[in-house]
């Protein structure tokens, strides 16, 4: 058999000589000779080789199982580095996630727990008392710094309790992370926007791609001081996709508590969703927290998983269920 360097320098990549490489199980590693067949493959195509559609087809069949093995080793190098002392926004410049809430999102993805003290830099009691808390965030180091929770306990979506030192308690689980990642200690409201326009096969979503994480999402956000969400909804909307749905009353479809990859032991957040159905898409433009926003096919929510994939994109996890709910909603309109 050729070496791979012959191969790769060779004009003529014959396809029995790339499958020989794909099929090899030379020495421990199998997946490191599929990945080099797969680059030939597409280094063949590219400079305009032969290469049948049906080799192409065989080739893409391995690609589940190859992103599986890598998915699975960016998961235990991620904590790996983690327990050797190294941080998020260590992990998020080497991994090229644009921060630390994207690397964090995407190890829970892959299935691995995000762990210990979630507690950003600028939140620390320390960048506190030096710089004062960034705009987004309650200037509270700890909860014992937090005047009114008998107000925050009585306006919760979901009620919840202080343990014996006076730290709130997370209503829906234990996390395995301490500290806080959000804007404020114990229970953060959100509202999302659930738009959709027109029915059936022609049915599309409006999504907004998150400048954090990169992901597509509802349009939303927390909750302004005294804020209703319908309110918040609408607001979001004109801010994120610059779309006015003033005078428009959404559908409740679900209030509760988000699966949020920033939650904590101690700071959680809920959200309320609504659905919007227009008759036509309107014109959109991205603004405030989102990087991009747009119409996307859903039918169901198979086929908007099938469109955002095939663009490169990806749903954010936390919402895919909501989505799925609104979908259910409005089923037969």
């Amino acid at each position: 058999m050729q070496t791979l360097t012959s191969l790769a320098s060779t004009n003529t990549l014959t396809i029995m000589a790339i499958e020989t490489i794909s099929d090899a199980h030379i020495g421990d590693d199998p997946i490191a000779w599929e990945l080099t067949a797969a680059r030939l493959y597409v280094a063949a195509i590219e400079r305009g080789e032969d290469i049948s559609g049906t080799a192409a087809l065989a080739m893409l069949r391995k690609l589940p199982k190859l992103r599986e093995h890598v998915d699975s080793m960016e998961r235990v190098l991620t904590e790996h580095a983690l327990a050797c002392g190294h941080t998020w926004d260590s992990v998020a410049a080497e991994t090229g996630r644009t921060s630390r809430q994207a690397a964090q999102q995407r190890h829970a993805r892959l299935g691995g727990p995000v762990t210990g003290d979630v507690t950003p830099p600028e939140l620390t009691a320390e960048a506190i008392a030096a710089y004062g808390a960034p705009a987004w965030a309650e200037p509270a180091p700890t909860p014992l710094e937090v005047t009114d929770w008998d107000t925050r306990q009585a306006q919760a979506r979901i009620p919840f309790d202080l343990d014996g030192d006076g730290w709130p308690v997370n209503p829906a689980r234990r996390t395995g992370r301490t500290g806080r990642n959000l804007p404020r200690w114990g229970e953060n409201q959100a509202a999302d926007a659930l738009v959709f326009a027109g029915t059936g096969h022609d049915r599309k979503i409006l999504l907004i791609q998150r400048d954090d994480v990169g992901t597509w999402a509802m349009p939303g956000g927390k909750l302004d001081p005294g804020e209703s969400s319908e309110h918040a909804m609408v607001r979001e909307l004109h801010e994120e996709a610059g779309l006015d749905l003033t005078g428009h009353s959404p559908v409740q479809v679900r209030t509760g508590y988000v699966d949020d990859h920033r939650a904590s032991d101690h700071a959680w957040m809920t959200t309320s969703v609504g659905t919007y159905v227009l008759d036509t898409p309107a014109d959109l433009a991205a603004g405030d927290d989102a990087a991009a926003a747009a119409w996307w096919p859903a039918a169901d929510i198979q086929d908007l998983y099938i469109a955002l994939t095939a663009a490169g994109g990806e749903l954010h996890s936390p919402h895919s269920v909501l989505i799925a709910a609104g979908l259910d909603q409005i089923r037969d309109h």
